[in-house]
């Protein structure tokens, strides 16, 4: 009990809020699942970690798939980001590369991508990847 009052005594008065919240479309499950995932991306964040950390904030499987369904096509530019963020493959020192190339493509994987976009980020040059450059 906080001062001595029984929450229960609140429950209307929270209802309310809600109510009202959701009825001038505060809370909107949509547009939260569009700005996270497009913030996420920004920062390299793989399609299966961006939907394993909307489910986590409770967004129901239909809106994560409806906001996911065209990420596919970005998932290499994203990996590329991840890349460069983390200093890995075409993004390392040229004399660390070829000694670090399997823990560089474990990271890719672990962090959500799939082996075969891993493999194509890690085993390109750097010169290579400009198409996929943060300013595009």
């Amino acid at each position: 009990m906080f001062h001595d009052r029984d929450p229960s005594e609140f429950s209307e008065l929270i209802d309310t809020v809600v109510e009202k919240c959701l009825r001038n479309n505060l809370v909107n499950d949509q547009t939260y699942a569009e700005t996270k995932t497009s913030g996420m991306r920004r920062r390299g964040a793989s399609v299966r970690k961006i939907a394993a950390h909307l489910s986590a904030k409770g967004v129901d499987r239909d809106t994560i798939q409806n906001v996911l369904q065209d990420e596919d096509q970005h998932e290499k530019k994203t990996a590329v980001v991840y890349a460069r963020r983390r200093r890995l493959g075409p993004f390392r020192n040229a004399s660390d590369r070829s000694d670090r190339r399997d823990r560089d493509l474990a990271a890719m994987c672990r962090a959500g991508f799939s082996f075969e976009i891993s493999r194509q980020v890690i085993d390109s040059a750097k010169d290579e990847l400009v198409e996929f450059s943060e300013d595009n």
